[in-house]
């Protein structure tokens, strides 16, 4: 029962990887970088515009968290 309340899911990390990156985030930046690789420009420009809201409220979080701890 465990497994189908909570589903085992992969997580791809690299050890260079920021704190604040997110799987989520990495899969709009691989979604953005095909659809450029594609030629198609109204969708990557929608896909940067995500990707970049999300990494600056990515980062907001995470350094208002360091912040709370000093």
């Amino acid at each position: 029962m465990l497994d189908e309340a909570l589903p085992v899911r992969t997580v791809r990390a690299h050890c260079t990887d920021k704190q604040w990156m997110t799987p989520n985030i990495k899969a709009l930046i691989k979604a953005r970088q095909r659809a450029f690789t594609k030629g198609e420009t109204p969708k990557y420009k929608s896909l940067h515009a995500k990707v970049i809201k999300l990494i600056s409220n990515a980062k907001g979080a995470k350094f208002e968290i360091l912040s709370e701890h000093f």
